[in-house]
C-alpha cells in the first residue's frame, strides 16, 4: 500500500523545508507532552527530538533511521520559542510518528 501524504512540500523518506513558523503546541500524553505543530494546510507536525528524549531513545539514530524509510514523512518546522527567537527542529507527520511508534 503506498500512502501519499496531502503535504505539497515534503517527500516519503526525505528532508524537506516547512516554511510556516509557528508555536509548537504541548498535546498531554499520560504523564508526559508531545509537542507538535500544525500547518496552514492542517497537517499536524510531532516534533521528534523532545518524543525521543522522553522514550529516552537516541535521536539522531531514529532520526537517520526515518530518513531511509519510504513510508516516513520528515520535514523540518520553524517554530518560535519563548524568547522570540525563530529555531528549527525536525517533524514527523502524524502517520510516520504512528508507524516509528510501532517499530521501535
Amino acid at each position: 500500500m503506498t500512502r501519499t501524504p496531502n503535504i505539497n512540500n515534503r517527500k516519503r523518506g526525505k528532508l524537506m523545508q516547512n516554511n510556516n513558523t509557528s508555536s509548537l503546541i504541548e498535546i498531554p500524553f499520560h504523564t508526559q507532552t508531545i509537542s507538535a505543530q500544525q500547518d496552514n494546510q492542517g497537517t499536524v507536525l510531532v516534533a521528534l527530538k523532545p518524543v525521543c528524549e522522553n522514550l529516552g531513545l537516541d535521536y539522531s539514530a531514529q532520526y537517520r533511521r526515518l530518513q531511509r524509510q519510504d513510508w516516513a514523512v520528515v520535514a523540518m518546522m520553524a517554530t518560535t520559542g519563548a524568547d522570540g527567537k525563530t529555531y528549527e527542529m525536525v517533524g514527523i507527520d502524524r502517520q510516520t510518528f504512528v508507524m516509528w511508534l510501532a517499530t521501535i
